[in-house]
């Protein structure tokens, strides 16, 4: 039990090392240019490289037994420390509640990421085998993230689309023209109107 244990809290801190170090990259670096969501996007594959060598790592300092539930065991709690962290010392650092946090989750980004902590748990147990990294599996792997992350970056993108529309249909209008039914919106005021408010 101290050895999955231990086990686990390594793995936990080689990750989450290496989550601050490309956090605070993509927040300074990123962020400003390409905005939150592709900064997110973009860090998550350097994450999950470190995810699959730190947990075949954990596997051979440790000698982790084959059994499943060694492997998930260390994955588990690894990922309950994670979740633990962010919940209980990331988040008040940051002045959000855990139902802030999720109401400003983005949709695209937001389910990646904690597709990716599902992953993380599982590592461990899916580097038992010596040949698990072989071109084939590496490849079945590649296309499978890869499908993931187009579906959720088309239901994000289906999302926004709804959202626009909304934002623009609130207070419009129809107006009929020579050439037809147009639909229009009226925002703002015009410069006598606001020469009026100020007098």
């Amino acid at each position: 039990m101290s050895a999955l244990l231990k086990a686990a809290g390594l793995y936990f801190a080689a990750v989450l090392g290496a989550g601050f170090v490309f956090g605070t990259l993509r927040v300074l670096w990123l962020v400003p240019h390409v905005g939150n969501r592709a900064a997110e996007l973009i860090e998550m594959p350097f994450m999950l490289a470190v995810m699959i060598f730190a947990a075949r790592w954990i596997v051979r300092r440790f000698s982790l037994s084959s059994r499943a539930r060694v492997r998930l065991g260390v994955g588990f709690v690894a990922l309950a420390l994670v979740l633990a962290v962010e919940f209980t010392l990331v988040l008040p650092l940051r002045g959000i509640t855990i139902g802030e946090y999720f109401a400003t989750l983005d949709p695209v980004s937001g389910s990646v990421y904690y597709a990716l902590l599902g992953l993380y748990a599982l590592l461990p147990e899916l580097v038992q085998g010596k040949r698990w990294y072989s071109s084939h599996g590496t490849a079945v792997g590649v296309f499978a993230l890869l499908a993931v992350l187009a579906g959720f970056m088309s239901a994000g993108y289906v999302a926004d689309l709804e959202s626009a529309y909304r934002r623009v249909g609130a207070g419009s209008e129809i107006a009929q023209t020579a050439c037809g039914y147009i639909e229009y919106a009226a925002t703002g005021a015009s410069p006598q109107a606001q020469a009026d408010a100020h007098v």
